[in-house]
């Protein structure tokens, strides 16, 4: 395949055509050209998925136990290098995160959790997420890795 610089959709090599024709180049999708992250936070664990641009991911899990917010978002970023060496990226090609919670989200972009996440409740994920990591946020529920490093 071709390096990280030809972009991301570089050419593949040539098909030959199944009838009458001239060969045809693959388009393919390059891993490395960025990834995302994709954050879900759970009553009781947080998943951490780390997406390439070609759909393989890496996924880490830690525990909490009604630890606090800044708690949590610093063992977030702290699990951040582990995927990122896995897939061969870094952080600088990170393009966004997605950050799901447990519980429903209500009109005005707060989340209303199960119990042992109420004081999540008070917090507007997009806004944080985005400040702390210094990337965009999509918030999304139900809460997966993968699912929210779409």
């Amino acid at each position: 395949m071709a390096p990280a610089e030809d972009g991301m959709i570089p050419f593949g090599p040539q098909v030959p055509p199944r009838h009458k024709g001239e060969p045809s180049p693959q388009l393919l999708l390059n891993p490395r050209f960025g990834c995302a992250f994709g954050v879900s936070l759970e009553t009781d664990r947080v998943g951490v998925a780390c997406m390439d641009c070609a759909g393989g991911h890496v996924t880490r899990h830690f525990p909490i136990a009604g630890d606090g917010i800044g708690t949590v978002l610093d063992r977030i970023d702290e699990t951040f290098p582990a995927p990122l060496s896995q897939t061969q990226v870094t952080r600088a090609d990170v393009l966004d995160v997605g950050f799901a919670i447990a519980g429903h989200r209500m009109k005005n972009g707060r989340y209303n959790p199960p119990d042992p996440l109420v004081h999540w409740s008070d917090v507007d994920l997009a806004q944080c997420v985005s400040e702390r990591f210094g990337l965009p946020c999509g918030p999304a529920t139900p809460p997966t890795p993968r699912r929210s490093a779409r």
